[in-house]
Formats: structure tokens, sequence, C-alpha cells
């Protein structure tokens, strides 16, 4: 089944840390719409509980080890970065036009 979201493919492979998944050189057209403004904070919060997902959960999943800072993000206190909250996207598969491949 076709969907309207591209797969990411790539020849240098690298793998993000803490996961099994591959990502880099983007070889697909419309690339520059890969990384995404970060939501408000209540957005936030609403799709991690969405997923089902602890504040550490949600923190683990794009490397950070503080879930205070997750929390951070949630209240406002904070905002996460473009890179942080795309890579958040493409792991939880929320991203709305990229997917990971996983290549294992």
């Amino acid at each position: 089944m076709m969907t309207n979201q591209k797969m990411i493919d790539s020849k240098a492979v690298h793998t993000l840390e803490s996961h099994q998944l591959a990502y880099t050189d983007i070889l697909v057209e419309g690339w520059e719409n890969l990384l995404i403004d970060p939501p408000a904070p209540e957005e936030i919060k609403t799709l991690r509980e969405s997923l089902g997902l602890t504040q550490s959960q949600a923190a683990y999943t794009v490397g950070i080890t503080d879930r205070a800072l997750w929390a951070k993000y949630e209240s406002g206190i904070k905002t996460p970065s473009k890179f942080t909250w795309t890579t958040f996207l493409l792991l939880t598969k929320k991203h709305p036009i990229f997917t990971l491949e996983d290549r294992m």
C-alpha cells in the first residue's frame, strides 16, 4: 500500500545514537522539508501522551538522558531544536513527509 510519506534512503549510513535506524544523505526530492519547527508545548505533550510514552521515554528516544529537559519542552521553559524535534518525529513515525527505513 502506498502512503503519502517519502522513504529516506542513504548511501553513507550513520546510526542514530541508541537506535538501530539509519539516515544521512537524503536522496529524495523535497529533502529541504525534513526539518520541522517544534510545535507549542501543549502539542509536544499531547503527541507524547498519544504515543503512550513517559517523559523519560520521550527524552530517551532523542538521546536526552535528563527527563527534566523534556518536561521543560512541555512546559514551554525551553524549546527543542528543529533537529531534536525532527528526530523525535522520525523515530516515532510521526513525521508528516518522511519515514525512516530500517536497514537491519
